[in-house]
Formats: C-alpha cells, sequence, structure tokens
C-alpha cells in the first residue's frame, strides 16, 4: 500500500476491490501504508501509522476502532496473547 492502495482479489473470479486508497483522508499530502493486517470471521483489522480500522467484508464499510495518543508509535503488529 506504500504508493498504490489496498485491493482485495477474488482468486475464482479475479474480480479486484479496492479497499484502502493509501491515504487516511483525501487531502493527506503523504500516502500512510498499511502496517498489519488481521483477518477475523467476517472482519479485517488493518493497521495504519497510529490507527486501528476494521473492515467489515459484508457491509464494505471501513470503521476506524481505535487510535494511539503518540505521533511518535505507531501499530506495527498484532497478537493474541
Amino acid at each position: 500500500t506504500e504508493f498504490s492502495a489496498a485491493y482485495f482479489i477474488n482468486p475464482k473470479t479475479l474480480s479486484v476491490e479496492k479497499v484502502y486508497s493509501g491515504k487516511l483522508t483525501p487531502e493527506d499530502v503523504y500516502f500512510s501504508p498499511i502496517l498489519a493486517l488481521e483477518e477475523d470471521d467476517s472482519h479485517f483489522f488493518i493497521a495504519i501509522n497510529q490507527h486501528l480500522y476494521s473492515y467489515h467484508t459484508q457491509t464494505k464499510k471501513f470503521l476506524h476502532e481505535f487510535s494511539i495518543d503518540k505521533q511518535d508509535a505507531f501499530i506495527s503488529c498484532f497478537s493474541s496473547a
């Protein structure tokens, strides 16, 4: 996602669905890559900078879950601990 967005590709039909543009807002000057991704049932949890988002595959909604309140920190992995 560094410069070209994030997509889901159906391996059976090869249909493509863009789920993230690479920028958190259209006005952002810089791209914000996805740093971690985890799948759980019908959701994907996506870490971008200091933020955690969920993408719901049934509703196709991208929702903000929470943010770390530090500009010098970011979410880079998930753990099931």
